[in-house]
């Protein structure tokens, strides 16, 4: 019962504090492909019938589930604030499947509250990452390693987080980084997590099929081993200690990469603290962890192909010329911050084994301080949602509009971030 009320909590809290992370302005704004694709293609053709359309060479299930069940029960005037609602119930829900996930590699209960807490607070999300679906995948990638690395007692608990696998990995491509894993579920003793691996390889199937069918146009291009270092540190690293663009420019010009490999050091210590007196099943996880942070950033500057991502061959003449805050820092900021709690629970069994409480003391000092800082740090985190681009506000105007025009007449609808969704005026007016 203790767990199940723990559990209730942090789903409440978590969607609280989502929905506080962005001015309340911005909680009607439609964000991205959440207008341009999965509201538009609902318009077009029914949410329904596009269930598994791939877009961009990828699968979406859990964004077009999302959209199909909104614009079944509520009108689309309703449909950019029940967006955001929903991500913030799925973002505590996803907060509280790895504090469940991460019992056995994690016992420590304060840890595991702490993995929760990252998940909630990592300030990087803040501009771009939380209250959409058309970024939810990150949140599906976080769960990835919680999910295939659990061992669940029962069959129908073993089928149950099999079904999430299956939908996060139908939402991730990038879930592939985790296949590797599935080699330890191979024992018998181990069964009862076979529908999980099934799950992921079944997502992952789908998602294989879609990017060989749809392929997603190439912009890929090489940055080098000292473009995509610095890129780390300035945009996994550097946003947990601050996020502001003008603050991190003026550090980054008059320091490099000093402060950000500086706030670098507690995590390497803590990877070294779960290395060194981690149990074998914590030593895996802490290498899933840091190799995952580092391949999810360099693998997504590396897609992307941008130039700005060319750090180590910018000049900075004019000012800082590399691109800041990128949402690939954050899946990759997830997996190295979990570092901390991992190692602070590692240090309370060395305490309880040792007789000794200065393990226990320190992980205390790196759990909460890591999560003050967190705290302190999304404070300065701006969204990056078009303020006053209300939907519904858009939406009446349109209707409004539509009185006086032919039924066939299409409506532009502005959605963020200056993007446009075309509803035909027989669709707005009864």
């Amino acid at each position: 019962m203790k767990t199940r009320l723990i559990l209730i909590a942090i789903v409440v809290v978590g969607t609280v504090i989502t929905l506080l992370r962005v001015p309340f302005s911005h909680l009607d704004t439609v964000w991205a492909e959440d207008g341009q694709i999965f509201i538009q293609e609902h318009i077009n053709d029914s949410a329904w019938a596009v269930m598994f359309k791939g877009y961009a060479g990828y699968q979406h299930l859990i964004p077009r589930i999302v959209t199909a069940l909104i614009v079944t029960v509520l009108p689309i005037d309703a449909f950019g604030l029940a967006v955001f609602i929903v991500c913030a119930i799925l973002t505590g829900g996803i907060a509280a499947a790895v504090f469940w996930l991460s019992r056995d590699m994690v016992p420590w209960m304060p840890a595991r509250l702490g993995l929760a807490g990252i998940t909630l607070l990592l300030p990087l999300s803040t501009p771009e990452v939380v209250g959409n679906l058309a970024d939810f995948h990150t949140y599906c990638l976080w769960l990835m390693p919680w999910l295939v690395l659990y061992r669940p007692r029962t069959w129908g608990g073993g089928i149950g987080w099999g079904i999430v696998a299956f939908l996060c990995a139908m939402t991730e491509i990038q879930t592939l980084l985790f296949v590797p894993l599935l080699l330890l579920m191979v024992r018998k003793q181990h069964r009862f997590a076979w529908p999980i691996g099934a799950g992921l390889v079944l997502g992952l199937l789908g998602q294989v099929i879609t990017t060989l069918l749809l392929p997603r146009p190439s912009t890929a291009a090489w940055q080098g081993i000292p473009s995509l270092a610095l890129g780390y540190l300035y945009n996994t690293v550097l946003p947990m200690l601050n996020p502001d663009t003008v603050w991190q420019a003026n550090i980054l010009l008059s320091t490099g990469p000093l402060i950000p490999a500086l706030v670098l050091l507690p995590f390497v210590a803590a990877t070294v603290v779960a290395l060194v007196w981690g149990t074998g099943r914590q030593r895996i996880l802490v290498i899933t962890l840091v190799l995952a942070s580092g391949a999810v950033y360099a693998g997504g500057a590396t897609i992307d192909g941008g130039g700005y991502f060319l750090y180590a061959h910018h000049t900075n003449t004019w000012g800082f010329e590399g691109i800041q805050n990128v949402r690939y820092g954050v899946a990759s900021g997830f997996f190295l911050a979990a570092t901390v709690p991992l190692a602070a629970a590692v240090l309370v069994r060395l305490a309880e084994e040792r007789g000794v409480r200065w393990p226990r003391a320190i992980a205390w000092v790196a759990l909460v301080g890591l999560l003050l800082q967190f705290t302190l740090a999304s404070t300065q985190a701006v969204s990056s949602r078009e303020s006053g681009v209300s939907w519904s506000g858009n939406i009446a105007a349109a209707r409004q509009a539509c009185e006086t025009l032919p039924p066939d007449t299409v409506m532009e609808i502005a959605n963020a971030p200056y993007r446009l969704v075309k509803i035909p005026c027989e669709q707005l007016t009864p």
